[in-house]
C-alpha cells in the first residue's frame, strides 16, 4: 500500500547507531527519528532492526491531515540508514593498516609474518589481500594478554560483510582459528576490539596454501589405471575430484586402494571422528565403491566392477558429519590407485622379465655434425609370474600387449629400456643396458730404457688407462694407469689433440706388451688391442 505525508515514528534502543553519523543528514538524538514528506512509500519496505532491540514503528491511516510544522520530506528511512552505515565502515576500512600473508610452502606459526596489535574499547583494522591462486588461508587469532571480557575479532570482505569471526576471546592464550577458502585477487579486513573498555595485545597470522587438486567434477584431474596418485585436502571443507577412464581391454574387478599421511597438519585434529572418505562414481553419478572414515596413517580398499571404454570419477573429501561448524578438521595429504585383480584379464607388468637382444652398446655419432646416435635395444621375450591355484607359473607376454621405449640411450652410461602395458595389459617394467665410449687406437715408439705411448683421444672420455707387461699372458694382471684426466669444459680441445706418455726406467732392450682404454660416465671402454715395443 503506497503512502503520502505519512508520520513514522521509531523507537530504538540507545545501542541502535554505534556508527559515525556526520557523513548523512539523519539525527540521532533522543531515540527518536522523525522523517518528513515521505512519499510514494511501500509500507512493506519500511524495516528497523537492530540485534537484540525492537522496533516500533507508527503508521498513521491515509486520512489523517497533520500539522504544518509536522509535515515531513519525502526520504527512504531504510536507505538513509544504510547509507549512513556504509559510509562510517568505509572511513574504518580505509584506515586499515596492510599485513603480509606467509607463503604457501609456510606450515607453521612465524613471529615474522605474525601481526601485533594493542587494542581497546576503539576498533583496530588490518588488512590483507589473497593472491591470484585458487587458495585456502589459515587464520590463526590468539588473545595475547587481554583480560577475562576477551578480544572480537571479525573478517570481513570490502562490503563489511563477516565471512569469519572469533568472539569473546577471554583470557590471555585464548586462540582461535580457521582455514578457509577465499576469492583471489581480494581484499580482505581483520576488524579487532575489546569490551567494557578492556585493553590489551592481540596476535593475528595469516598464511596461505594452495589448492592443486580441482573442487569440481566437471573439472576432475585425469589418473591412470594401475598408477598411484596423489593429492591433498587443504583446508576445511576441502574436496577434490579425480578421473579414471577404461580402454577397450580394461574390464573386470579392479581394488580401489587408499592411504593417508601420518603426518598432522597444525590445525588438524588428531581426535576428528570423521576421516577422509574415497567415493567412486560412474558418469551418471552413481556411487559404485567407497573406502570411508580413513585416519591419517590408515590405509583401506574396495573392490569394483568396471566396464571397457568407460569414465569413471573419485572424489575425495572429509567426513560429512564433522565436529567444527560443519565443516571437518581432518585434511592433509593421500594417496590412492585403482589396479585390476581379474588375473585371468589383466597382466602386471610391474614385476615382469624383460629380455633385449643386446646388452651392452658403443657411443657413436655422426662425422659432421658429431650428434649421438640413439641405441635402442630389441626387447625379445617378456614374461611375468602368476598364481595358478596355490602355485605360479611364467606367462609370456604378447608384443602386441605393450609398448617400448628408452631412456638416456644416446651418451656413455646406463642406459633403459622400458615397457608399458595397453590392452589387457598394465603397468611398466625396465631394463638396464650400457653404452661404453670408443675405444683409442694405440701408437707406440721404443727409446733407451723407455718407450712412448700416442693415440687420438675420443669422443666423450674424461681420462684414460694403460696398462704394460714384458708377457702378453701377464697384462691381466698389470697395474693400471690413470693417463689423464679432461675437465668436462675442456671436451672439444679434447677431440682435437693427441694424448701422449713416455714410460721410463725400463729394462734395455726387451720386449713390452701395452694396451690403453678410455672411460665416461662410469663406463670403461673395451682394452685397445694389445701391440708390442722393444726398448733400446
Amino acid at each position: 500500500m503506497k503512502t503520502r505525508a505519512r508520520r513514522i515514528s521509531a523507537i530504538l534502543s540507545a545501542c541502535v547507531l554505534t556508527v559515525s553519523l556526520s557523513c548523512t543528514g539523519v539525527m540521532a538524538g533522543n531515540n527518536n527519528m522523525i522523517v518528513e514528506d515521505v512519499e510514494e512509500m511501500e509500507t512493506e519496505d519500511v524495516i528497523l532492526e537492530e540485534k537484540g532491540n525492537a522496533a516500533a514503528v507508527e503508521i498513521l491511516p491515509e486520512e489523517e491531515v497533520l500539522p504544518e510544522n509536522d509535515e515531513v520530506q519525502e526520504s527512504d528511512v531504510s536507505d538513509e540508514l544504510e547509507e549512513t552505515a556504509v559510509c562510517a565502515a568505509n572511513q574504518a576500512m580505509n584506515s586499515a593498516i596492510s599485513m603480509k600473508v606467509a607463503p604457501n610452502t609456510d606450515q607453521g606459526i612465524r613471529d615474522d609474518y605474525t601481526v601485533y596489535d594493542f587494542v581497546d574499547g576503539n576498533h583496530v583494522w588490518r588488512k590483507f589481500t589473497t593472491s591470484g591462486n585458487d587458495s585456502f588461508y589459515y587464520i590463526h587469532v590468539k588473545n595475547i594478554d587481554v583480560g577475562a571480557y576477551g578480544a572480537y575479532i571479525h573478517l570481513k570482505t570490502q562490503h563489511n560483510e563477516t565471512v569469519w569471526e572469533a568472539l569473546n576471546m577471554g583470557g590471555s592464550g585464548a586462540k582461535a582459528y580457521t582455514w578457509m577458502k577465499l576469492k583471489p585477487n581480494t581484499t580482505y579486513y581483520f576488524e579487532c576490539y575489546t569490551k567494557n573498555k578492556v585493553s590489551g595485545n592481540i596476535a593475528i597470522y595469516v598464511a596461505e596454501s594452495k589448492d592443486d587438486e580441482p573442487d569440481a567434477m566437471t573439472k576432475a584431474k585425469s589418473c591412470k589405471l594401475g598408477t598411484l596418485c596423489t593429492g591433498s585436502l587443504d583446508g576445511q571443507g576441502d574436496i577434490d575430484w579425480f578421473s579414471f577412464s577404461t580402454g577397450s581391454y580394461d574390464s573386470g574387478e579392479y581394488e580401489l586402494n587408499v592411504s593417508c599421511s601420518d603426518e598432522m597438519p597444525e590445525l588438524c585434529s588428531s581426535s576428528e571422528p570423521y576421516g577422509f572418505w574415497f567415493d567412486l562414481y560412474d558418469m551418471k553419478s552413481n556411487k559404485i565403491a567407497k573406502v570411508s572414515n580413513i585416519p591419517l596413517g590408515g590405509t583401506g580398499k574396495d573392490k569394483v566392477e568396471l566396464k571397457p571404454n568407460t569414465t569413471y570419477f573419485l572424489k575425495v573429501h572429509p567426513g560429512d558429519k564433522t565436529a567444527l561448524f560443519g565443516q571437518s578438521k581432518i585434511f592433509g595429504d593421500y594417496q590412492f590407485s585403482l589396479k585390476c585383480t581379474s588375473a585371468d584379464k589383466k597382466y602386471d607388468l610391474s614385476n615382469a622379465q624383460i629380455t633385449i637382444d643386446k646388452d651392452v652398446y658403443t657411443y657413436s655419432e655422426s662425422a659432421i655434425l658429431r650428434k649421438p646416435k640413439a641405441n635402442k635395444p630389441k626387447v625379445k621375450k617378456v614374461t611375468i609370474t602368476v598364481k595358478d591355484g596355490k602355485k605360479t607359473k611364467k606367462v609370456t607376454i604378447s608384443s602386441s600387449k605393450y609398448s617400448v621405449s628408452y631412456e638416456d640411450n644416446t651418451e656413455p652410461g646406463i642406459a633403459k629400456v622400458i615397457i608399458t602395458g595397453k590392452k589387457d595389459a598394465y603397468g611398466t617394467a625396465s631394463k638396464f643396458f650400457y653404452i661404453k665410449p670408443i675405444t683409442p687406437s694405440l701408437k707406440l715408439d721404443g727409446d733407451k730404457k723407455s718407450f712412448t705411448a700416442s693415440w687420438k683421444n675420443v669422443p666423450k672420455a674424461t681420462s684414460y688407462e694403460m696398462r704394460y707387461a714384458k708377457k702378453k699372458n701377464q697384462l691381466k694382471d698389470a697395474e693400471v694407469q690413470l693417463l689423464k684426466n679432461y675437465d668436462g669444459d675442456d671436451m672439444d680441445k679434447m677431440l682435437s689433440t693427441n694424448s701422449k706418455i713416455t714410460i721410463k726406467k725400463l729394462d734395455k732392450k726387451t720386449k713390452y706388451y701395452v694396451q690403453v682404454r678410455s672411460y665416461a660416465n662410469g663406463q670403461y671402454s673395451s682394452w685397445s688391442t694389445t701391440k708390442s715395443v722393444t726398448t733400446k
